[in-house]
């Protein structure tokens, strides 16, 4: 008898103890919980960050944050650089360069504090601010546990010969330990959606504005976030606010226009009226120069392909991770449950999501694949869509989108404060960067940029020149021999490589309409691994030399990228 009541009162407890649990939870304040949720999402990322090979506070990057990091110096030096990237993050960057100069690598501690304590804050309050306003406090924890939890599962839900790249390549870049653009962009962009969701459920023609400015900060960091659009559109649309709609492209304006400008001074065209025949250059990656034709250019951006959709991105995500099919399952069902409590909440995520697969996934022109994990990285973007798409599952019990409680209907924060926002985010991402780029005089020679050519017809990420490492050259019976000081960066060990070119063949211009795109001609003649000399007999003839300074997340002296080079030295030796 004793043990048959025992049964019975241990769940009763158990149950019990659930509903005041729940029943806390309805009635603390946000931010105490939110506060503790924080500290656990801030503890996951400092897990990551001490257990994943590393170079110091060198993580795995793409390529691309030297393309921001460098446009930004050169803005601090008063000079516009050919802009084959967006200019958000440039900006952003900005103080950064000023202080830490040409070097990134010293200056990864603070743009990486930076990410994480500022930027990641922003991105994960603005998650539960989206659950909350779907479906009430609990649900906006529910959207902010899944936060933190769902980047984890999936260290679990990779096959063991992915679980490398999962956790060294794509866990870094979403947790912010990197200074490519998709972070930031993933920020704005979930802030975005929670003014764009407001917008659709209150008329607000505010926060449809601060909607669009958000979406413009996107684009203007990462164009590639275009995507966005489509769930924004949808939303609003399904909700008939046609002044909401007016008001969202009132504050896309000021980025868009900004974007445009910066293209045509610093590329000499605008690319989505180009032609990209002459050249595969997109920012991803592969950057070459291009030549401007007119005509609308859709389909440089927008080449879907069946057959390497399925064939080539489906099959490997089946192949890598535990099944393609509970994705698939939590895609479509998340959509259904999300549109069951919120026509316009799901038309927002559902369309943000899958026009993020139609647009990228299924695109060869791209090159990204799963089995590469660039296309995870270039998604990084869309994981607020995901993330809604997979808390959206549990609406799918059936009476439970009717219990939920109805929205705070209640305008955030004071009206001076929602002017200031409007009017920070003009201000720095569209009167500063047209300021700037309509301002500076364009680079136009290899005085402070340069590249050199990769294999094949690619450049290199561009690299800055530090006019204060200049290295000694001396010879010797036509033994040269080369000498410079070592740079002590406080974000990581670096290598160096010494270029060698004959003196009148040492750096080759394209021809742009935009600022100067210059690359070294000559060859990489030593890694010289932990040493700074270098000696050699090159034979007579005038020499010029340069050292670079390289740095890799594994810290290999024959990879990664060339972060900054030297001024060249001249040497002469005679038959």
């Amino acid at each position: 008898m004793t043990t048959s009541a025992q049964t019975f009162t241990a769940p009763r407890a158990g149950l019990h103890a659930l509903r005041r649990g729940v029943a806390w939870l309805e009635d603390a304040r946000p931010w105490k919980v939110l506060s503790v949720l924080l500290v656990v999402e801030w503890l996951t990322i400092l897990a990551v960050a001490v257990t994943v090979r590393r170079n110091g506070w060198i993580y795995y990057q793409g390529g691309d944050q030297l393309w921001h990091y460098t446009a930004s110096w050169l803005m601090g030096q008063g000079k516009l650089t050919h802009t084959s990237v967006g200019y958000g993050w440039s900006i952003i960057l900005l103080p950064f360069s000023i202080f830490a100069g040409p070097n990134l690598v010293s200056a990864l501690p603070a743009i990486l504090v930076f990410n994480v304590v500022v930027l990641m804050p922003v991105a994960f309050i603005s998650a539960y601010g989206i659950g909350e306003r779907i479906g009430g406090r609990l649900f906006g924890y529910w959207t902010a546990l899944l936060w933190i939890v769902v980047p984890l599962v999936g260290i679990k839900y990779a096959d063991v010969g992915y679980h490398q790249r999962y956790t060294e390549l794509l866990l870094p870049q979403s947790f912010g330990l990197s200074v490519m653009s998709d972070f930031p962009s993933m920020v704005a962009l979930a802030a975005a959606a929670y003014f764009v969701l407001r917008a659709a459920q209150d008329d607000s023609r505010m926060d449809a504005i601060i909607a669009g400015l958000l979406t413009g900060v996107a684009l203007g960091i990462k164009p590639s976030n275009a995507p966005f659009l489509a769930g924004a559109g949808l939303a609003l649309l399904v909700a008939k606010r046609w002044r909401g709609i007016v008001a969202f492209g009132v504050g896309l304006t000021p980025s868009v226009v900004a974007l445009a400008v910066w293209k045509a001074r610093g590329e000499g065209q605008v690319p989505l009226f180009s032609s990209a025949t002459q050249a595969n250059r997109l920012a991803l990656g592969v950057h070459q120069p291009l030549v401007a034709v007119g005509g609308l250019n859709l389909h440089r951006y927008i080449s879907f392909n069946w057959q390497w959709f399925t064939v080539q991105q489906l099959d490997s995500l089946d192949g890598h991770f535990w099944s393609l099919r509970v994705l698939e399952w939590l895609a479509f069902a998340g959509a259904i449950g999300l549109l069951r409590r919120s026509r316009p909440a799901g038309l927002l995520f559902a369309g943000w999501f899958f026009a993020t697969i139609v647009g990228k996934w299924g695109s060869p022109s791209h090159g990204s694949t799963v089995d590469n994990s660039d296309i995870l990285r270039q998604s990084i973007f869309t994981i607020p869509a995901a993330l809604m798409l997979i808390a959206g599952v549990v609406l799918l019990f059936p009476g439970l989108p009717q219990r939920l409680p109805a929205r705070d209907p209640r305008a955030w924060g004071s009206h001076r404060m929602r002017v200031g926002l409007v009017a920070g985010i003009v201000t720095l991402f569209g009167v500063v960067p047209i300021a700037l780029a309509t301002g500076l005089p364009r680079l136009t020679n290899s005085d402070k940029l340069v590249f050199y050519t990769q294999d094949g017809a690619s450049l290199s990420a561009p690299f800055d020149v530090d006019s204060g490492w200049r290295p000694q050259v001396s010879e010797i019976g036509g033994l040269v021999t080369l000498q410079w000081r070592e740079l002590h960066s406080i974000g990581g060990h670096m290598n160096y490589v010494v270029l060698r070119a004959p003196i009148n063949a040492t750096v080759a211009c394209d021809a742009t309409g935009g600022g100067a795109q210059c690359r070294l001609t000559g060859a990489i003649v030593d890694y010289a691994n932990g040493k700074h000399a270098f000696q050699e007999r090159p034979g007579p003839g005038i020499w010029q030399y340069r050292v670079g300074a390289k740095a890799s997340w594994l810290d290999e002296a024959n990879q990664g990228d060339i972060y900054v080079v030297s001024p060249p030295v001249v040497v002469k030796l005679k038959p």
